[in-house]
Order: C-alpha cells, then sequence, then structure tokens
C-alpha cells in the first residue's frame, strides 16, 4: 500500500484519496500479482477503462516518483465499487498472462487410487470340426458346425496410480474447446447362437464379431449370422486426463489432473 502517496485531482476536481493503491498476491503458489487503485466514478463510460486494452500508466495520475512504473504495462482486468469512497470506483490490474495461460506456473505429483478395468487383448473363433453341435429338427437330430473361442484378458487391477496436476492462470476465461474428456466404459460380452456359446467379463474391447452356424439350419434363418459388440470408447488403459477452471480474485486459473496407468500385467487366455 502507498502511504505516502499525494493527493491528485481530476479534472473533475474530485481528490483521489490517499493510499488508494493496493497490491495483492490472489493466487496461491503463483507468483502474480494484481493492482488497484481508485478513479472517480463519473470517469467511468462505456467506452472507459477497456478490458484488456487500458493499462495502469494510462490512468491521469501515474507517474514514476511513487512506485507506479512497476505496474504501468499492467492491463486492466475489471471494476469493483468502494465502500470506504463511495464517489470513487476502483479498478483492478494486472500483467500480461498470455504466456502463463499456456505454460504452467506449478507442477506437482501425487497418487491416486484408481480401479483400471479388464482389457481383451484378443478374440478369436473358428470352426471346430471335432466336436460338432447335435441340434434337434423335424428330421431327427442334425449336426451343425461347432465354433470354439479363444481370447486373452487383461485382469483389472485396483491400486495408486501416479497422477500430475498442471497449474496455469490467465487474465482472460480458459477454453476447453478441443479438450475432451474420457473415460472407461467397459461393457459386458455374452453370446448364445448356433453353434457356439459364451460370455467374457466386463472389459474394453475392440470391436467383436461372434460367427454363428446360422447356415446349416432352415428353421434358423432369423438367427443373425453374426454378434456384433461395438468398440468400447476407451479400448484400452490411457492416460485419464481432465480439467477445472475457476475464477480466483480477478484472474482465472485451470487445473489439468492427468493419471497414468500402471504397468500392463500378462493376459490370461480362455477358451469357450
Amino acid at each position: 500500500m502507498d502511504t505516502n502517496r499525494p493527493f491528485v485531482t481530476w479534472p473533475q476536481n474530485l481528490i483521489i484519496p490517499p493510499a488508494s493503491r493496493r497490491v495483492r498476491t490472489p493466487v496461491d503458489g503463483a507468483d502474480v500479482k494484481v493492482v488497484s487503485d481508485l478513479v472517480p466514478t463519473v470517469a467511468i463510460s462505456p467506452t472507459w477503462p477497456q478490458r484488456g486494452v487500458t493499462t495502469y500508466g494510462t490512468l491521469p495520475y501515474s507517474n514514476v516518483t511513487d512506485g507506479r512504473a512497476a505496474f504501468a504495462s499492467w492491463i486492466y482486468q475489471n471494476i469493483e465499487g468502494d465502500r470506504e469512497h463511495p464517489d470513487f470506483t476502483r479498478l483492478n490490474f494486472a500483467p500480461d498472462l498470455s504466456a502463463s495461460s499456456t505454460t504452467p506456473y506449478d507442477t506437482m505429483w501425487t497418487s491416486e487410487v484408481v480401479s483400471w478395468p479388464s482389457v481383451l487383448e484378443f478374440f478369436k473363433d473358428f470352426r471346430n470340426p471335432n466336436a460338432p453341435v447335435g441340434v434337434s429338427t423335424s428330421s431327427g437330430t442334425k449336426y451343425i458346425p461347432r465354433f470354439t473361442v479363444v481370447y486373452g484378458l487383461r485382469r483389472s487391477v485396483t491400486g495408486h496410480s501416479k497422477m500430475r496436476i498442471r497449474k496455469f492462470v490467465s487474465n482472460t476465461p480458459f477454453s476447453l474447446d478441443g479438450k475432451v474428456f474420457k473415460m472407461f466404459m467397459p461393457t459386458d460380452i455374452m453370446w448364445d447362437m448356433p453353434g457356439t456359446t459364451g460370455s467374457i467379463e466386463r472389459c474394453l474391447h475392440k470391436l467383436i464379431k461372434v460367427r454363428s452356424a446360422r447356415d446349416n439350419l432352415d428353421w434358423a434363418v432369423d438367427t443373425p449370422r453374426y454378434m456384433v459388440f461395438p468398440s468400447t470408447e476407451l479400448e484400452d488403459w490411457a492416460p485419464i486426463t481432465w480439467w477445472e477452471c475457476n475464477m480466483v480474485d480477478v484472474l482465472y486459473t485451470m487445473d489439468e489432473y492427468k493419471i497414468y496407468p500402471p504397468p500392463r500385467l500378462q493376459a490370461s487366455i480362455y477358451v469357450e
């Protein structure tokens, strides 16, 4: 606070109160200061001050004799009233933080308990000529091909995973355009068709097609040749990223959280 600042007269003949300038550090951990000062409310107009354009150095009483030079280039952020001086309005200024909006002012590492779902690493079905399936028909028992399924499944894991937190600060709100949050959405796989039946526990997986022996049965014309299971949004473990944006005082912050998957375990092989 500038306790030695002299009175300054504006063209409107209003006396600027002494010690009107205030400097604060609003964002914890960020070496970013905000300076505010009083101007007569009658000086405020639709065209002045302009956010992101008006600088502290352009205030009519700015000079280099009382320490204002350090803030001269700081840009106007917003406006607020002042209860102690009802005829005045307080303007807030901050340094240009365009570089800080893309470069974190702090990076930290921690851990978070995460459940990583099972992952279907491979899936293969094939005709098994040594084990046909007997099906009752109007003309007696008919034997159709059996389809055997072999798949590899990496089991789910729950435990502490590394998490990186990056913190950003800006003069303007952060945009989340282009930032997509993806979460694991495992699904069950179950099938029951002529010649094959089976299931796989809930997991992440690519597009799965399970064949049937429909063409070998006259009465099964309405049975699909395949059962199709669309791929999950994420087909495998991958870093999970999300963002939290806030307004702190007159500045804007964004925290980026990124959790990294654990080392991959070896898949187990199963036959259906």
